[in-house]
């Protein structure tokens, strides 16, 4: 839990520090299905995904994937943010460590 309190307090620091409103939103439907950071920002979603973890597993990455079943507004970026070492993408989501999440933002 320290790390998903860590991750939400990155965002909204990286935000201001730009001069921008939060914004910064998590989404949960009654069926349980939810993404842990979405950051609205001219019409379009940051959508982020964290866990603890130092190994990554596939299904981090399970709602990521389904958010454009759940939202009409366009999507910009999906990243996984866990607190491994490996970084990569697949496909259009992104896989990161904890310490780089501002490259969520870019």
């Amino acid at each position: 839990m320290e790390l998903q309190i860590y991750i939400v307090m990155e965002c909204l620091k990286h935000r201001f520090n730009q001069g921008k409103e939060g914004n910064v939103y998590f989404y949960r439907d009654s069926n349980g299905q939810e993404v842990d950071i979405l950051v609205k920002e001219e019409g379009q979603l940051t959508a982020i995904e964290v866990k603890s973890s130092m190994t990554y597993h596939p299904d981090f990455a399970k709602s990521l994937k389904r958010l454009p079943e759940w939202t009409s507004t366009p999507i910009k970026r999906r990243a996984v943010v866990y607190g491994g070492d490996f970084e990569n993408t697949a496909g259009d989501i992104w896989l990161l460590k904890y310490n780089h999440i501002e490259q969520s933002f870019n």
